[in-house]
């Protein structure tokens, strides 16, 4: 789309510089007075041509800017992709989560990682937040909201 103006915008201002080319406003009134000379005709192309490669080379810079950017989107979510499952299986596999119900989100583009579910008590919690961190490293922030179902405490309260 942005490749498109720029496009658009090159091939106006080819138009404009033919176009005003021909004709020389010597007075400075805004209206041609006469036909232009050879020499002025040269350097109002001339003017014109670099007007359209310095069009032209912002344009390069923006398609440039622009697949940056999505070579950075698809990288992170190639990394997001990536540690989810690790990050998951590393959780699965620690028994003192046993009973847990956590649900790993990771976003690539932030570098968060977002722990969901229930733990039976706070350790747990704060253990799947600690090997989520070291799966995943130190570039991400882990965002723990897991939920506390009870555990033993829980278990308490219902024979009172």
């Amino acid at each position: 789309m942005q490749m498109m103006k720029w496009t658009q915008l090159i091939g106006l201002g080819v138009v404009v510089a033919t176009s005003a080319a021909g004709c020389a406003d010597r007075n400075k009134n805004g209206d041609p007075d006469s036909l232009a000379t050879p020499g002025e005709v040269a350097r109002s192309t001339d003017t014109a041509v670099k007007k359209m490669g310095n069009a032209a080379g912002g344009a390069g810079k923006s398609v440039e800017n622009v697949a940056t950017g999505a070579g950075k989107a698809i990288e992170g979510a190639a990394d997001a992709a990536a540690n989810t499952p690790k990050i998951k299986a590393a959780l699965g596999n620690n028994p003192s989560l046993m009973g847990s119900n956590i649900d790993v989100d990771t976003n690539g583009a932030a570098n968060t990682i977002n722990l969901k579910g229930t733990v039976k008590n706070a350790a747990q919690s704060k253990l799947a937040a600690n090997i989520a961190q070291k799966t995943a490293g130190a570039n991400y922030k882990v965002n723990n909201q897991l939920k506390v179902s009870g555990g033993a405490a829980s278990a308490m309260k219902k024979k009172m």
